[in-house]
């Protein structure tokens, strides 16, 4: 049985944390791989203007282009309406049979997993991980708890550090950085 974990989310843009937990995940519970699962329009920030998908998905083929194990899913793209991880997960277990999933989260949804949309079926499907992080403490049973050292930083940031002309090496991968810097994006 292969074990797979799944790293959801905006990536607007992918960044250096979200390569760094991707990386300690897969080390920690020995996945297979690691499926990138953007998001057309998260549930919880459906206030939020979104690059589009097409430079997300960019982004993050550049940023995980040095990783043979990280892989892109665009499921969530495609699909029209909300799209809930209850309902992707279905779709990758078709896609990828064999295979236990273990859905990577932050420390700030642990807690609130349980209130996701159908979140009992949901539970049957995955197991959750996150990270430990300062002033996070995970309550939940159902989220299986890893440590590591975080990197502090946050698509947010990084946009706003472009907005105000600030350096953003280091932040993200540098094929990334020069992707941001050729599109002009975040600079509205």
């Amino acid at each position: 049985m292969k074990k797979n974990g799944i790293l959801g989310g905006s990536f607007d843009p992918i960044h250096n944390g979200h390569l760094y937990i991707a990386k300690k995940a897969k080390e920690l519970l020995q996945l297979d791989k690691v499926i990138f699962v953007p998001a057309a329009r998260p549930p919880h920030k459906e206030n939020q203007t979104l690059t589009n998908n097409n430079y997300r998905l960019e982004m993050i083929t550049l940023g995980i282009e040095n990783y043979p194990d990280f892989i892109i899913s665009n499921i969530e793209l495609i699909r029209a309406g909300k799209n809930y991880t209850v309902d992707t997960i279905p779709i990758l277990q078709q896609l990828y049979p064999n295979s236990e999933f273990y859905l990577i989260i932050g420390a700030d949804m642990a807690n609130d997993i349980k209130n996701w949309h159908r979140a009992d079926e949901l539970l049957q499907m995955v197991m959750p991980v996150t990270f430990e992080r300062p002033g996070y403490t995970i309550t939940n049973n159902d989220v299986k708890v890893l440590s590591a050292d975080l990197i502090d930083v946050s698509s947010t940031k990084i946009r706003d550090k472009v907005r105000r002309d600030e350096d953003i090496s280091g932040l993200v991968p540098e094929t990334v950085a020069e992707f941001i810097k050729d599109r002009r994006l975040y600079k509205k």
